[in-house]
């Protein structure tokens, strides 16, 4: 493939190579990279290797999507996704799970003399999410409580950050104070500030890489709760329903919660009643 006159400013990404690169991710992770970041992909793929010429950038992605070549792939998944999260996020959704949906939860439990649930945070990225959701379910449900959050992304980078529980202090500033001084404990990250989650949080989150595209996902369990936000927006149509029929069949029946993020807008889901906040509910099959 040699260069043409539509290539970047850069020289070396045109559109037919950005397609190429565009079907690879999509066929690999589900992942939809739209036109309109063509130049923000390019700057990614610049900081892991030099590359001159469109030729050669199409070489890399054969390289790397190459069978058995593993850690090649997860260096151009971990490049191309998008990381962008922080604690707390969407408190609308965060109410209405604490005051509304937990309190259910909690009454079934005393009912049945089970004190036990299953979350799964999918999509995690850094983090911010399962520790946010773990804080929330210890102080409704208290320690007593089988309390599990699978914590699940396809970026490997993403899920050693948030495996660590180490966050800068401005990362750190939308978790309530009194919140902050129970499950963090300040620490040094280099020679800034930083706090670390207090294993009380740790232990209660299974990090794990899970690719949404994969015949098979490494679960064993029903959920009463996933969260799934702000993630289908980056699939194609097809893809994101049959995602979500995939998260409704492992939700409990009756009494499992799928929360989208607020600008994820999915007319319906098979299986699933739409509530307010963009909180489905799994209804009797």
């Amino acid at each position: 493939m040699s260069t043409t006159c539509e290539e970047t400013e850069a020289g070396i990404l045109s559109d037919a190579s950005f397609y190429y690169l565009q079907r690879v991710v999509q066929q690999k992770c589900g992942l939809y990279l739209e036109p309109r970041k063509k130049d923000l992909v390019l700057m990614r793929i610049k900081k892991r290797l030099s590359i001159t010429h469109a030729d050669e950038l199409r070489a890399w992605c054969d390289l790397v999507t190459r069978p058995g070549n593993d850690i090649g792939l997860q260096d151009l998944i971990d490049e191309v996704t998008t990381q962008h999260t922080k604690f707390f996020r969407e408190n609308a959704q965060l109410d209405h799970f604490q005051q509304w949906i937990l309190p259910a939860i909690q009454q079934r439990g005393r009912a049945s003399a089970e004190k036990k649930i299953r979350v799964w945070s999918a999509g995690c990225s850094s983090g911010e999410e399962p520790y946010t959701l773990a804080m929330i379910l210890l102080e409704s449900l208290g320690e007593e409580w089988d309390i599990r959050i699978l914590a699940s992304d396809i970026c490997h980078k993403a899920l050693d950050k948030a495996a660590s529980g180490l966050y800068l202090e401005e990362q750190t500033a939308h978790i309530p104070p009194n919140l902050l001084d129970k499950y963090f404990e300040p620490v040094a990250i280099g020679v800034a500030r930083g706090f670390r989650a207090r294993t009380l949080l740790r232990e209660r989150i299974d990090f794990r890489k899970i690719n949404f595209m994969d015949a098979r996902y490494p679960i064993n369990t029903a959920f009463e709760i996933i969260f799934c936000r702000n993630v289908i927006i980056y699939f194609d149509q097809a893809s994101r329903e049959q995602l979500l029929a995939r998260f409704a069949s492992h939700l409990q029946p009756d009494n499992g919660y799928l929360f989208l993020g607020h600008s994820e807008l999915v007319a319906e889901i098979p299986s699933l009643q739409k509530h307010k906040f963009n909180i489905f509910q799994k209804t009797a099959s």
